[in-house]
């Protein structure tokens, strides 16, 4: 069932994000809690894989963050980025909304530039994936099914921030309370490697400028990772942003599409 449609989806978010690994800061854009000042700094237990000097093992804080969302009960991820040059801007964004107890997903993938707008709906249970695709450039809709393994632990957005572990160090957290948690922000990051973050062909010397903000607690689930960068490749430069958000962790429920019957 893997259709021309979902075929030349896939196609169009690559030359989107050319010279980004994904992009889009598309509706809806994630929320992030406000920090709430505190006159001194609480204590804090930091997880497997983080200290108050930065990631102290990639493995430990990946494996960290995958347990925590996986041994809730729900958990919702959400990928959001965008890419800017000075002709166009495009959008990538991942809504991924996980009910552990039950194994359903539902993933959201919708991008969106001057070129090309496509949205492709899918919902995972029981061994199989429901598929709903609207077709870049046409109102046409398109709906499949097919028999597919998969792992809620690749719901957990780790293919998004592993490439933010590994490719930046971090300086010293600040430990801050958000509504009413515990968690551990860095701010002062160093790019150290472009992998995983741009797309192909980007090297260290293309990334002009480059921050990142990583917020993780002390049951080692990242909050939010978000970076910024301004890329130059020859006569182009292109700015990205893109911000990863993990929330709904226990409150999460997924429910059949009413559209699956047409799949």
């Amino acid at each position: 069932m893997r259709s021309r449609t979902l075929a030349a989806l896939a196609v169009a978010s690559m030359l989107l994000l050319a010279g980004c690994s994904f992009g889009g800061t598309g509706s809806p854009t994630p929320t992030t809690d406000s920090p709430t000042p505190s006159p001194s700094a609480p204590s804090f237990s930091y997880p497997a894989g983080f200290q108050s000097g930065g990631v102290a093992n990639v493995t430990a804080a990946a494996a960290g963050h995958r347990e925590a969302l996986t041994t809730a009960s729900g958990f919702t991820v959400v990928y959001d980025a965008t890419v800017t040059t000075p002709n166009a801007t495009s959008y990538v964004t991942y809504d991924q909304e996980v009910e552990t107890s039950s194994r359903e997903v539902i993933r959201r993938t919708n991008v969106t530039s001057e070129q090309v707008s496509g949205t492709v709906v899918r919902y995972y249970e029981d061994g199989r994936v429901y598929v709903k695709s609207n077709q870049p450039g046409t109102n046409e809709t398109v709906y499949g099914n097919q028999s597919q393994r998969y792992e809620l632990s690749s719901f957990t957005g780790v293919d998004f921030i592993g490439p933010g572990l590994r490719g930046a160090s971090y300086g010293s957290s600040e430990v801050e309370r958000r509504n009413g948690e515990l968690v551990a922000v860095y701010s002062d990051a160093t790019l150290e490697s472009t992998e995983g973050l741009f797309g192909r062909g980007i090297s260290m010397e293309n990334v002009t400028s480059f921050s990142a903000t990583l917020v993780v607690d002390e049951e080692g689930r990242i909050h939010e990772f978000q970076y910024s960068a301004t890329v130059q490749q020859g006569d182009a430069e292109r700015s990205v942003e893109v911000t990863i958000v993990s929330e709904g962790v226990g409150d999460t429920t997924v429910d059949a599409p009413t559209w699956v019957s047409k799949a």
